[in-house]
């Protein structure tokens, strides 16, 4: 797998046309191919975690306006969309309204932390569960993909990696009886906070079910150059948010709002790579 030189200090926009070069050039493929070759390009979208305050449907007609193809739903406990807060009328015209709209509602943003046990462990699965139903309920067509950072600090990292692990093994279960995907994403304040570290994660669990999301911003504040990020996480990455970010690890940072990419997938078998953690 290569990659086209990127400066560290690209831009969104040099970022994305970079991105969309590598798709092109076929730099994101592995042996059987992560793109599609049929259809090469990227949809790019907005997600909604960046407008908490504005209703859903003004929101998603913002976002079309733009000429945004798609958005990623926040549907944490606290957010509009959370499947708890919408009825099956209220996701009928969700639906509706994003057919009319052209939007593809591409990803879905969770927020759950990962080294719990018993009944948070429980509730956490039962969440996937509804995010993955709500899902079916909006786009049938599409294979439900929901992303989400996995807590902790990251001096923790050691001590809950193999903890990681032992959870992972079952969000990833989940996935696949709902034939979905789950994205995880390596965070600048999480435990998990390094590119190869969430490279490792989704080899060592070693299922479709469980894929990357790729966030240049969090690893930019540890001066982590991109091309550096992308070379190590592309072949398992399927999502992509693009955003700014400023400060230092350890202090407070802040972001701006998320534009989001879904890469296409035909589930390669990843059995040929084999992590050194068991």
């Amino acid at each position: 797998m290569s990659i086209l030189p990127i400066h560290d200090s690209a831009s969104r926009r040099t970022f994305l046309k970079t991105l969309y070069g590598t798709v092109a050039a076929g730099c994101l493929a592995s042996a059987n191919s992560l793109a599609d070759e049929s259809s090469p390009r990227m949809p790019i979208g907005f997600s909604l975690y960046g407008m908490k305050s504005v209703p859903v449907a003004e929101a998603l007609k913002v976002c079309s306006e733009i000429g945004y193809e798609c958005v990623e739903l926040a549907v944490m406990s606290d957010w509009p969309c959370a499947p708890e807060k919408l009825s099956a009328v209220q996701r009928r015209d969700l639906r509706q309204q994003l057919e009319d709209l052209r939007l593809q509602p591409v990803a879905f943003m969770e927020n759950l932390p990962l080294a719990v046990d018993g009944e948070k462990h429980r509730d956490n699965l039962d969440r996937f569960k509804r995010a993955f139903d709500l899902s079916r309920d909006l786009a049938p067509q599409q294979t439900p993909l929901i992303e989400t950072i996995l807590g902790g600090s990251p001096d923790k990292w050691p001590m809950l990696k193999e903890k990681f692990v032992e959870r992972l093994r079952d969000w990833s279960a989940v996935a696949a009886e709902h034939k979905s995907v789950i994205a995880i994403k390596a965070h600048i304040a999480g435990a998990l906070h390094m590119p190869q570290d969430a490279v490792e994660l989704v080899l060592v669990i070693d299922s479709p079910s469980l894929q990357l999301t790729f966030d240049q911003s969090h690893f930019q504040l540890r001066d982590l150059p991109l091309a550096d990020s992308w070379k190590a996480m592309a072949q398992r990455t399927r999502f992509v948010h693009v955003k700014d970010g400023r400060g230092k690890p350890g202090r407070a940072h802040r972001q701006r709002p998320v534009v989001s990419c879904r890469i296409a997938s035909r589930r390669p078998d990843h059995r040929g790579r084999r992590s050194s953690w068991r």
